[in-house]
């Protein structure tokens, strides 16, 4: 163990006292507050003196169990192959094995020196039942081009069949090239593994922030999301712009491309990648094309396709403009095509918060919106765009306006929904705001006292098992009176 840094740096200026080591480590001793620290405290410190003293002080004392051991040092583990904390990881192995998730952390890292010592010291962590980490440690390292981890993963397991979707999003040519020459290849992304790494990806959501920061080139839910189990490696490549990808999984490839090689090109908003597949794949548009492009705002796309393709687009080509705050898209596909849109824009719009394109559709539009936008609105806290509705449209809200406002501690809402509309709340309400804790802005008091709806028991419940004291105090006062069983 070392001297703590500040003992070393006093030491170092008085000789006398750097030349007895006896009296160096006396005060060092006194210095050193580590074991006035309680365990969880101490196994969450950067200091390794600290970390050191908690895991020996686990492993010393009878009373911790196997179970409780774990319990303690499987959290530690796990930040320590955040950080890629080896010397930590190895005090913790001495006492408890590895468990999954910190080889996966490892994976998402792209820590080969980790994986390789963990491979080495307990490689039952692999093709684990819960998540097949190699596959994990594959996907990053093939979309992030780091043939190395490539290379030492299909040496350490030569029976696993390898997907080319994670290098083709990367647009990593030559980690595919090298695949395909010394590795069983599939070009299917991820099918054998969606199911069980998703899972895996949720197990370290909490460390995601972290982990991505460092490496990861799309977030855990993207990568592992249905869509990825369902495109192949070379719409993938069209995805990620890379058109002598593209081109060299069109000529070496042995399963070609599907329509969603186009969709996802236009979303991306790729135009040399849409103009190749344009001459060369030319059945595979949709009007989902022309729809994707729209919501994402690529205008030149979209009037390329007006212009060079037959197939259209449908109203979701303005809903998902109206959606996303696209109000040039939308006054384009207005004055340019004729398959409009529905109540689904007014409604995606005002969830969005885009009053701008809320009031050119009200002004242009005849399509108008539904109960839903006030509600969402709400919802929202846009006070502004409720108002707004309010004054310029007749479709109102319904109980759920100020049930979810009421749920968001959003009193100002509540009070403006219950003196400028109709349609009040429901038992929810009441329900809502006391499960969140909102004594604060005494919206149970205020719908107590101006509302007839009241709760439920559940509402007790509710504040009960969140802990919200205050909130059960006052029901204790009024419950009989103000909550039905």
């Amino acid at each position: 163990m070392e001297l703590l840094t500040i003992v070393s740096f006093v030491c170092r200026h008085q000789p006398r006292i750097q030349a007895l080591d006896h009296v160096m480590w006396i005060i060092d001793a006194f210095a050193d507050f580590s074991d006035k620290l309680a365990l969880p405290e101490a196994l969450e410190t950067t200091n390794p003196r600290f970390f050191a003293r908690a895991v020996h002080y686990i492993a010393e004392n009878p009373r911790f169990d196997e179970l409780e051991k774990c319990s303690l040092l499987r959290p530690a583990m796990e930040r320590a192959a955040v950080r890629g904390d080896m010397a930590e990881l190895e005090l913790c192995k001495a006492i408890i094995p590895f468990h999954c998730n910190v080889a996966l952390i490892a994976a998402l890292r792209g820590d080969l020196p980790l994986l390789k010592w963990i491979w080495d010291s307990q490689p039952t962590v692999f093709h684990h039942e819960d998540v097949w980490v190699e596959q994990v440690a594959f996907d990053v390292a093939a979309e992030r081009g780091d043939l190395v981890t490539v290379q030492w993963l299909v040496a350490a397991f030569p029976d696993n069949t390898w997907s080319l979707g994670s290098a083709a999003i990367g647009g990593r040519l030559d980690v595919i090239a090298w695949l395909y020459q010394n590795a069983n290849v599939s070009e299917d992304p991820l099918r054998n593994a969606f199911t069980r790494n998703l899972s895996a990806a949720l197990a370290v959501e909490k460390w995601r922030d972290r982990i991505e920061k460092c490496c990861f080139h799309r977030p855990l839910w993207w990568r592992y999301g249905i869509r990825i189990y369902l495109v192949k490696a070379m719409d993938w490549a069209a995805q990620s712009g890379n058109l002598e990808l593209l081109q060299w999984f069109n000529d070496n490839g042995r399963e070609g491309c599907s329509t969603m090689a186009v969709v996802l090109a236009a979303e991306a908003g790729n135009m040399e990648i849409l103009l190749w597949l344009h001459e060369n794949h030319s059945s595979l548009w949709t009007s989902r094309t022309m729809d994707l492009a729209a919501e994402q705002g690529h205008l030149d796309i979209v009037q390329w396709m007006h212009t060079n393709r037959t197939e259209g687009c449908s109203t979701n080509a303005m809903n998902w403009a109206a959606k996303n705050g696209q109000l040039e898209m939308v006054k384009w596909l207005h004055n340019n095509r004729s398959e409009g849109c529905t109540t689904a824009a007014i409604d995606a719009a005002v969830r969005n918060g885009h009053l701008d394109v809320v009031q050119w559709l009200h002004k242009f539009r005849t399509e108008g919106c539904t109960v839903m936008a006030m509600d969402k609105a709400a919802e929202a806290g846009n006070l502004e765009m409720v108002k707004w509705l309010h004054h310029n449209r007749t479709e109102g809200c319904t109980e759920m306006a100020m049930d979810k406002a009421a749920e968001d501690g959003n009193l100002e809402m509540v009070k403006w929904l219950h003196h400028n509309r109709t349609e009040g709340c429901s038992t929810f309400a009441v329900d809502l705001a006391a499960a969140s804790g909102h004594l604060d802005v005494i919206n149970c008091k205020f719908l107590a006292e101006n509302r007839t709806e009241g709760g439920t028991f559940a509402a007790y419940e509710f504040a009960e098992e969140e802990g919200h004291l205050e909130i059960l105090r006052w029901f204790d006062e009024h419950k009989p009176t103000f909550l039905e069983h």
